[in-house]
């Protein structure tokens, strides 16, 4: 057996069934034996890119781990900014990618991958020929344990030489859900847990929160739905998770700039928070001034000083999520602590009334859309049981304001890097790992013309995706920086294409909105997509989302820092 054979088998055997990937002449060989001799699924990619935006997708979405593949040296160097992006999403991924034969000097794809990887928030796993199976075993483990890509990097002269034979037979019948690293998280100190036991007790209007960490945790949002309900406390989530507590009657939404008005008062008045795999930074924070002054705050995490926290800190728990909150609900109940007062009849009465967003006067004029109005109309048409994907500057905060998600894993962040041009393969990794769900994709145009080309993708695979385009023939973002600047707003606009003509181009539907009536037309064909489907949505450009101006405040008011 080949060891690019042995690679692709050995993929397989770990319970990979999706790879996403560009070919070269360092993984062709690969891809081709993935393919057509092991069973796996191959998705070809156009841009390198795209392959690992879809692969972080697949993984965001279904909690497995994420397979891409791309050739060596500028096949690497096209995938860093989403490499980046998914080490930061603290997904499982795995990389496999080739690099130049050995012992030819002068190559010209020759370049220090170790360095590129590490640069990118990624790990590397040696391999070696006689042992491939137990090598591709490690990689996958240390991606799932360390929650980030860990790439695999074989020369073309090695893999085609020969290598441990490596066999099927198990390949079919893996478990992804049963190949969760079987470490069990170390116990967390009593005398911490202690500490923040008393400042818990001490509270009487106290916040659970969690963050991204949280969801490397197996149960955390059992023990920390127990524990808020043990001490009478709210609950709220950062961003990138948001929709982890979806369900709760407690459940108060997102922590930061696109918070609504209710959750900005009540994470105000809190007077002790606890946050659990959170880093606390100032996009989350409001640049700091999200908590009250007097309020304990109360960090639990698997790092010893989180980077980027901007508030202080009381106190410091190092230790697994659930571990923790089981922990400190169990020193609770032994100290006879019965609750807080953050939960009231009065609240309980407009969170149950569900999302109640801010009034707001409808700027929808002829040819252009009110982005607020055009999301709640996509919001009652969509089905519930969606995958929302978001990406872009400014356009991004409407669908994550405005569009309903089923829990945590219906919503991905693909701006973990603040890159634009990342969610159309986010999305379409999103739609092969969660086809009970549809696929959802709001994106500035911009954004999408960065990464257009895998919109072809999409059609030539025949990947439910619903693509709505955010047209403002901008980018809204540097828009809004220039205007608030006094600045001409020339760099910052342009004319685009027909989306909606590009799109039938690629293979894909495409449509025009003009108007809320548009969007009545586009319902029938959300029933029955067999594609991507592209809506050009004509947005009026001199709305600005609330939360832009705190997106570039970078300042932390004193006392904050």
């Amino acid at each position: 057996m080949r060891v690019y054979e042995a690679l692709a088998a050995a993929c397989r055997r770990q319970g990979a069934e999706v790879a996403f990937g560009l070919a070269g002449d360092g993984n062709v060989k690969f891809a081709h034996h993935w393919a057509k001799e092991c069973g796996g699924r191959y998705i070809a990619a156009r841009h390198e890119t795209g392959a690992v935006a879809m692969a972080f997708g697949y993984a965001r979405s279904t909690g497995r781990t994420g397979l891409a593949t791309v050739t060596q040296g500028p096949g690497l160097t096209n995938a860093l900014t989403a490499l980046t992006a998914a080490g930061r999403g603290c997904e499982p991924l795995v990389l496999v990618t080739g690099m130049p034969p050995t012992g030819l000097p002068g190559h010209p794809q020759t370049i220090d991958q170790r360095a590129l990887l590490e640069t990118a928030g990624a790990g590397l796993q040696d391999v070696d020929p006689e042992h491939v199976l137990r090598d591709v075993g490690r990689a996958f483990e240390r991606a799932r344990r360390e929650r980030r890509p860990v790439g695999i990097c074989v020369p073309t002269d090695v893999q085609d030489g020969p290598g441990e034979h490596v066999s099927l037979a198990a390949a079919a019948a893996a478990d992804w859900v049963d190949q969760r690293v079987a470490d069990q998280p170390a116990a967390t100190d009593p005398q911490s847990i202690g500490v923040a036991a008393g400042l818990v007790a001490r509270a009487e209007r106290p916040l659970v929160v969690a963050g991204r960490g949280a969801i490397a945790s197996p149960g955390a949002r059992q023990a920390l739905e127990a524990l808020a309900d043990r001490i009478g406390a709210l609950l709220a989530t950062t961003l990138p998770i948001r929709g982890f507590f979806s369900g709760h009657p407690w459940d108060v939404g997102v922590i930061g700039g696109f918070s609504p008005a209710l959750t900005v008062e009540e994470v105000g008045r809190a007077d002790c928070v606890l946050v659990f795999g959170g880093s606390l930074n100032y996009r989350a924070t409001r640049s700091g001034s999200l908590f009250g002054d007097d309020a304990a705050v109360i960090q639990c995490d698997v790092l010893e000083e989180p980077p980027g926290a901007s508030v202080p800190v009381d106190h410091r728990i190092v230790g697994d999520a659930a571990v923790t909150a089981r922990a400190l609900a169990a020193e609770l109940a032994r100290s006879g602590f019965s609750g807080g007062g953050a939960r009231s009849p009065a609240l309980a009465e407009r969170l149950g009334r569900g999302a109640v967003h801010e009034p707001y006067e409808d700027l929808s004029e002829e040819g252009q859309v009110d982005s607020r109005s055009l999301m709640l109309r996509l919001d009652q048409l969509l089905p519930p049981e969606r995958t929302v994907t978001v990406d872009g500057g400014h356009s991004a905060g409407f669908p994550s304001v405005y569009l309903r998600v089923p829990d945590h894993r219906g919503y991905l962040f693909s701006l973990e890097f603040a890159a634009i041009g990342l969610g159309l393969g986010t999305a379409i990794g999103a739609a092969v790992g969660r086809p009970d769900r549809l696929s959802v994709l709001v994106v500035g145009d911009g954004a999408l013309l960065m990464s257009l080309p895998d919109l072809e993708t999409a059609a030539r695979y025949g990947i439910p995706v619903v693509v709505v385009v955010m047209n403002d023939r901008a980018y809204g973002s540097e828009l809004a920086i220039l205007d608030a600047g006094n600045l001409a707003p020339d760099v910052g606009l342009f004319e685009n294409p027909s989306f909606a003509e590009v799109a039938r181009s690629m293979g894909a539907r495409g449509r025009t909105i003009h108007s809320l009536a548009d969007i009545e037309d586009v319902a029938p064909e959300l029933e029955r997509l067999d594609g991507p489907l592209l809506l050009d949505c004509e947005i009026h450009q001199g709305l600005r989302g609330p939360w832009i101006k705190g997106a570039f405040n970078r300042s932390l008011p004193a006392g904050r820092r």
